[in-house]
């Protein structure tokens, strides 16, 4: 499996994970790929410059909503929930 370091993580939190408020060591990743998420939330809501962002997602009846934030880079697959899973 590629993984990234703690040090390319929090790179990828500064700069495209900015606009959210998210910290390195709140973002999980996975060899998942896109299309899985996409298969499971449908489209995105937004989508910028790669970033894909699913907004006021309920993972299972009587979970708190949340936003789902996806980005996809060299084989592994970044993303960030704000919501209970």
């Amino acid at each position: 499996m590629n993984t990234m370091t703690d040090d390319q993580l929090w790179e990828l939190a500064d700069t495209v994970f900015g606009r959210h408020g998210i910290d390195g060591d709140k973002l999980v990743q996975s060899t998942e790929p896109l299309e899985n998420f996409i298969k499971k939330w449908g489209r995105p809501d937004n989508n910028f410059n790669g970033l894909n962002e699913w907004i006021d997602i309920q993972t299972r009846k009587g979970a708190r909503r949340g936003d789902l934030v996806v980005y996809e880079i060299h084989g592994v697959t970044v993303s960030h929930f704000n919501g209970e899973a």
